[in-house]
């Protein structure tokens, strides 16, 4: 029969390195995490995906390095007579969380205030009352 020859070589350094690199879990906080809503109104056009990006760009940038911004998911789609023609509202949840503390409502509700001003002055989109 066929007699098939070969050399392999395993480098102890190259294996530790590579599964330093894929990390499978991360390490969650037992801290809460604080909640906010928001509702915007945007061309029927825009897709949810980007409007999520343009507010999460916005909640990392007035968050800064005071907490972090886990998550932005839209929960809710709206087009009907209450708003004008040719728009839609896309709701959005924001999860903050400190790794270290509780986050204050007022330390949130003002990073929230930056979001919607920034949000409302870089993409034209209005907030849904």
């Amino acid at each position: 029969g066929k007699v098939y020859a070969g050399i392999v070589a395993i480098l102890p350094e190259k294996l530790a390195a590579a599964s330093a690199a894929r990390k499978r879990y991360a390490d969650f906080s037992l801290q809460p995490a604080a909640l906010r809503d928001l509702a915007l109104v945007v061309p029927v056009a825009a897709s949810a995906g980007e409007v999520q990006k343009a507010l999460a760009k916005s909640a990392r940038a007035a968050a800064g390095n005071a907490f972090a911004l886990e998550g932005v998911t839209v929960f809710d789609v709206y087009q009907g007579k209450a708003l004008p023609e040719g728009t839609k509202s896309l709701a959005f949840s924001l999860v903050f969380r400190a790794p270290d503390r509780t986050l204050t409502d007022d330390e949130v509700n003002a990073v929230f205030t930056k979001i919607q001003d920034d949000v409302v002055a870089s993409s034209g989109y209005t907030i849904r009352k």
